[in-house]
């Protein structure tokens, strides 16, 4: 199960994201800092985005199967 972290961000400053979802684990990048990591219970599954309590905009979504 992934943990929550406090972030405080500026509006208007673009910030990269990066969720990796390898096996059972899952990982997330705020401009390339590894920033959480655990454990999902991912066995199987679709690929697909998803904000929670937020709004986005995208510029790229890349999805492959290493």
């Amino acid at each position: 199960m992934l943990d929550s972290e406090p972030y405080t961000r500026q509006a208007g400053v673009p910030v990269k994201m990066r969720l990796e979802a390898v096996r059972d684990r899952v990982r997330v990048y705020v401009n390339d800092e590894l920033r959480l990591e655990g454990s999902a219970g991912i066995v199987a599954g679709k690929v697909g985005l998803m904000t929670y309590k937020a709004s986005a905009k995208f510029e790229n979504y890349y999805a492959y199967e290493p």
